[in-house]
């Protein structure tokens, strides 16, 4: 070994303690800083007049009204935060310090070290009466018996965080299950372990589940059970995965008593949505009880608004590209009625949704719907929105749908249908009474019993076909009905079927705002003794249960007027049949036969054809 090699080993010696001498000095200084600070944070605290008026300062701020303190026990930082005080009121300094809420006893212990690195432990919680008025947090009063830990056993390693009160006069329950450990003045209790069992209650609808997962960005819920009372209304599970740029949505919920829901949806930190919604099998009905009970809780909750509620129609909000497949569309039981896969988009405030080649009751669907906003006349001005809607439904089958919906039956009768729609509107309320556009259905070769004339009632059929029993088959020709809507009056432009053994047409209309039919069709028989047909029949009321009885007036003689006012005169052009034919009806015949000039329309969806021409021929 060189000289040189001997030098440098001394030299490297005195470097490296030299080195660790210097660290050696940094660590203690910071050891003795450490314990200087611990030392002055655990002789902070105490219960004088300038710490509660710090506290009361805090939770001004922090709420907006003047918080006042009767009592405080104690407030301390090391080695335990404690946080006691009795006697807490808030008063509204906008209302004459009005008393708004007041809190009889808090007493919140943290671990001071736990809490600086945050693994939120808890070594006591006990809140009691608390009082809120109403039109603070709810529109309703809201009072808190106790939210406390409730440890009853120091030998177990669970124990949860219970809460008691009511919200307005529903009961309110929840719980949220927490980690144990220790014994004596050093037990506590984790908030953020993993597999915590959480529930809550609010009247007679409940929710529980099993929470895992230790933070915000990714949880876990699994045994979800949504009830009613007795009720089962969802359960399954749910997760929620931080992902770069948001949230991941996914899960496999199932609701009411046949349908399943398996949501993998992003939501992007902007408040973007998309992805799919896919629904194995579904009960519409069953969706809408769903959002019936969510509404439900909403109003039982009652949140003040901190804004008023936005008046008309804002989706400028909304950035959504989402799917939503439908599988199986049930009605009743287990039968299937079809499927749909449906594209949703918002974006920039205007909706599209469209869905192609659906299937329903053995028939196609097509659904374009459009929702734009337009500029407002003058600025202040809620915008008006240009609604369009354009639906068609080829080949459907009455009988499948009857059958989906748990009826029996031997019908053989396949409906096209057509429907162009429009609206100008700034709310979804005006939809009624702004609704325009035409709505055609059309049939041929069908076959059905005459007891399927009771739409409303047995009443019908009887006074169209007194001498036919309810049983028989019937043979159905063809069928028109043709609603042209105005400001929401549908008008019968068309109403029109022939049959084996009678022919029907009818006028009226029906007022979608009022929810009042008003409709009179007149038989005329072919061939039968079927009773007096020179008295129609008049159908009026709310569409779902309207009355049902002759007409009074001597129709008579008015029979071939009744039938020209009745059939849409732009139909007659598309087959031989001429208004001077029409013309030569006698009285209490009704001898136009539409049915040769509707198979004279191209195959496909009949009704679509119909429309096009109908309205080209006006």
């Amino acid at each position: 070994m060189s000289a040189s090699a001997l030098d440098f080993i001394p030299d490297f010696l005195n470097k490296g303690f030299g080195l660790f001498l210097g660290l050696f000095k940094i660590v203690f200084y910071i050891t003795v800083f450490l314990v200087i600070v611990l030392l002055i944070l655990g002789n902070i605290g105490g219960n004088n007049d300038n710490l509660r008026i710090t506290i009361e300062n805090y939770m001004s701020d922090a709420t907006g009204y003047s918080a006042q303190i009767g009592t405080l026990n104690n407030f301390k930082f090391f080695p335990t935060i404690v946080l006691d005080f009795d006697d807490l009121t808030f008063e509204d300094p906008a209302k004459e310090n009005a008393q708004v809420a007041t809190v009889s006893s808090v007493d919140v212990r943290m671990n001071f070290i736990s809490t600086i690195f945050g693994h939120g432990r808890i070594k006591g919680l006990a809140v009691e009466g608390v009082s809120v008025a109403k039109d603070v947090v709810s529109t309703k009063p809201i009072t808190i018996e106790y939210a406390r830990i409730v440890d009853t056993d120091e030998t177990s390693e669970t124990a949860q965080i219970a809460v008691l009160g009511k919200i307005g006069s529903d009961a309110l329950k929840a719980s949220v299950g927490v980690s144990a450990e220790g014994t004596g003045d050093s037990r506590s209790y984790g908030v953020a372990d993993t597999q915590r069992p959480i529930s809550a209650s609010l009247g007679d609808i409940a929710f529980s589940a099993v929470m895992n997962g230790g933070g915000v960005t990714d949880i876990s819920l699994r045994d979800i059970l949504v009830q009613q009372g007795d009720q089962v209304l969802a359960s399954g599970l749910l997760d929620i995965a931080g992902v770069y740029g948001g949230y991941q949505v996914s899960g496999d919920v199932k609701f009411g008593q046949s349908s399943q829901v398996k949501p993998q949806v992003k939501i992007a930190s902007g408040g973007a949505i998309s992805g799919d919604v896919v629904f194995p099998q579904v009960n519409p009905s069953e969706v809408a009880a769903l959002g019936a009970i969510a509404t439900q809780v909403q109003q039982r909750i009652a949140l003040k608004q901190k804004q008023p509620a936005a008046k008309g129609i804002d989706l400028s909000a909304l950035n959504v590209d989402l799917t939503v497949d439908m599988q199986k569309i049930i009605l009743s039981g287990d039968t299937s009625v079809g499927a749909q896969k449906i594209a949703v988009s918002v974006k920039d405030g205007a909706a599209n949704v469209v869905a192609k080649k659906g299937s329903f009751a053995d028939g196609v669907t097509n659904l374009n719907l459009e929702l734009k906003p337009l500029s407002p006349a003058k600025e202040g001005d809620l915008t008006p929105h240009d609604l369009t809607i354009d639906f068609d439904v080829d080949d459907l089958s009455v009988a499948q749908l009857m059958r989906a919906n748990g009826q029996s039956t031997n019908m053989i009768v396949n409906l096209d249908g057509d429907a162009v729609l429009g609206a100008k509107i700034t709310d979804w309320k005006q939809l009624p009474a702004k609704l325009n556009g035409q709505v055609v259905f059309v049939t041929q070769d069908g076959q059905f019993q005459s007891r399927w004339l009771n739409v409303w009632g047995d009443g019908l059929t009887s006074l169209i076909l007194p001498s036919i029993k309810p049983s028989e088959e019937a043979r159905l020709n063809c069928a028109i009905v043709d609603n042209r809507i105005e400001n929401g009056i549908a008008k019968f432009q068309t109403l029109y079927m022939d049959g084996q053994h009678v022919r029907i047409v009818g006028e009226g209309n029906y007022d979608m705002v009022a929810d009042q039919l008003k409709m009179r069709i007149k038989p005329d028989a072919k061939g039968l003794q079927i009773g007096n047909l020179s008295a129609a029949v008049k159908i009026r009321g709310p569409l779902s249960k309207p009355s049902i009885k002759p007409d009074a007036v001597d129709v008579g003689k008015k029979a071939a007027g009744m039938l020209l006012g009745s059939i849409n005169p732009a139909f007659l052009a598309l087959g031989q049949t001429n208004l001077a034919e029409v013309a030569g009806i006698t009285e209490g015949e009704a001898s136009l036969d539409l049915c040769p000039a509707l198979m004279e329309l191209p195959a496909g969806n009949k009704a679509t054809s119909y429309a096009k021409k109908a309205t080209q021929a006006q």
